[in-house]
């Protein structure tokens, strides 16, 4: 006889887990022919060596925007990059060797599959003879049916004849062929973020390495609608040079003139060549949703500018942002977005959304049912007010006002059998933070 037959016991686990908002993780946003994936993920342990080996030159915008990101401290333990789609590129012959071997690997549309294109030169080698070989290799490829080379200017073009993904790599040492930057045709960037979310949405903060206004413009107007946010930098004197109601052409009019709530401009003279806002997000992305406010804090590796008040208050006046050094220690002011909100409230207010969602989902998930009862409506108002208590030790919330649900005997016929319940609802009073000080006093003898 086993035991189970006198004391039989059986344990289930309630742990099915839901897939949490990634609300510490930027996405740096740019054009690359690096991989064919539209989201590569990287750690902050070994970021740089994995950049560098997937393609990335020290030099370029998005391994740039990356360093910053990750210089701060804390900084996030990874960082999403985000490929925006270019159909060109051009492989340059730097040098004219006899007898030797060029070449370079395509890859397209199908993952794992490359073309090796190889082209061996003669002993009287011309630039012209070794693209025209390259050129021949290439269009005889695997990957034929995804590109068209041709020699241009003695070198050789690859264009994308559709939609899918190409990548680009050297064979040999840099010194006998180059690799341009992606030319072409780029798509925009609102075209490229609605296929990033489709393969990965596991990231909320987006960097654009783009400063172009007609791109910056366009995920704003992506971002508006999306649970994420949007940092940018300018350097566009008319933010700091024309007073609010003169300026009608920066960033920051367009996105203040717009309300946007999600999106925040950051003044910085260095914008066109450095990324103080994947600075600005690596230094407060770490930190709990609604635990940290994005002003005063200093970004390592960023310069801070120098302003007057008066173009110290234009910015401010269109809620930009400036990074400057007050009393010796150079700080953001004041983390704001457009709309005149402050970013910490919006990203707080996407948290606690985000985890009333995710909690009472895995309710649904994990328990055979939550009756239609007082007691099943209970379990739901729990729910709300364990994500408002959490909002409580984030410093995001002060206090709970009230939480009321209705009874069940309360629940019309109809809504019972659609197993709809309504009718929930809370009010509660944020912390906010406090930004300026003004004390008072008297001091007598």
């Amino acid at each position: 006889m086993s035991l189970d037959d006198i004391v039989n016991i059986q344990i289930s686990s309630q742990t099915a887990s839901v897939s949490r908002a990634g609300f510490g993780y930027g996405l740096i946003l740019g054009v690359h022919q690096k991989t064919l994936n539209r989201v590569d993920w990287y750690n902050k342990s070994d970021w740089s060596t994995a950049m560098v080996a997937d393609g990335y030159a020290t030099t370029d915008p998005i391994y740039l925007a990356a360093q910053r990101y990750f210089a701060q401290n804390p900084s996030p333990t990874k960082v999403a990059v985000g490929r925006v789609q270019a159909d060109q590129l051009t492989v340059t012959i730097e040098a004219v060797q006899n007898s030797t071997q060029y070449g370079f690997t395509i890859e397209c549309g199908t993952p794992g599959s490359p073309t090796q294109v190889t082209f061996t030169s003669d002993a009287d080698a011309t630039q012209t003879e070794i693209a025209d070989g390259l050129v021949a290799s290439a269009n005889g490829g695997a990957e034929a049916s995804y590109i068209t080379a041709s020699n241009v200017g003695d070198d050789v073009q690859i264009v994308l004849d559709g939609d899918d993904p190409m990548v680009v790599v050297l064979n040999q040492s840099p010194t006998l062929m180059e690799i341009s930057d992606p030319e072409g045709t780029v798509e925009d960037l609102d075209t490229a973020l609605a296929a990033i979310v489709l393969e990965d949405s596991d990231w909320y903060g987006i960097c654009a390495v783009d400063r172009t206004a007609a791109q910056v413009q366009k995920v704003m107007d992506w971002v508006e609608a999306q649970v994420k946010i949007f940092v940018t930098a300018s350097a566009d004197s008319n933010i700091i040079s024309q007073a609010f109601g003169v300026d009608n052409t920066s960033i920051a009019y367009y996105c203040h003139n717009n309300s946007f709530a999600r999106s925040m401009v950051l003044y910085s003279g260095d914008a066109a060549t450095d990324y103080p806002d994947a600075a600005w997000l690596g230094k407060c992305l770490p930190k709990d949703a609604g635990s940290i406010t994005w002003a005063f804090k200093t970004l390592a590796g960023i310069s801070a500018d120098t302003l007057t008040s008066t173009q110290r208050g234009h910015a401010l006046d269109k809620y930009a942002n400036v990074y400057e050094t007050v009393a010796g220690v150079s700080i953001t002011q004041f983390g704001t977005t457009g709309a005149n909100e402050y970013m910490d409230i919006t990203r707080g207010v996407d948290w606690l959304r985000a985890t009333m969602q995710e909690d009472i989902y895995t309710k649904l998930v994990n328990l055979d049912k939550i009756p239609y009862t007082d007691k099943g409506i209970a379990s739901i108002e729990s729910s709300v007010r364990k994500a408002l208590e959490a909002g409580i030790d984030r410093n995001f919330i002060a206090s709970i006002t009230s939480i009321t649900t209705p009874a069940a005997a309360d629940v019309s016929a109809a809504n019972k059998a659609a197993r709809l319940l309504q009718d929930v609802e809370f009010t509660a009073l944020l912390a906010g933070a406090i930004h300026e000080i003004e004390v008072q006093g008297v001091v007598t003898v």
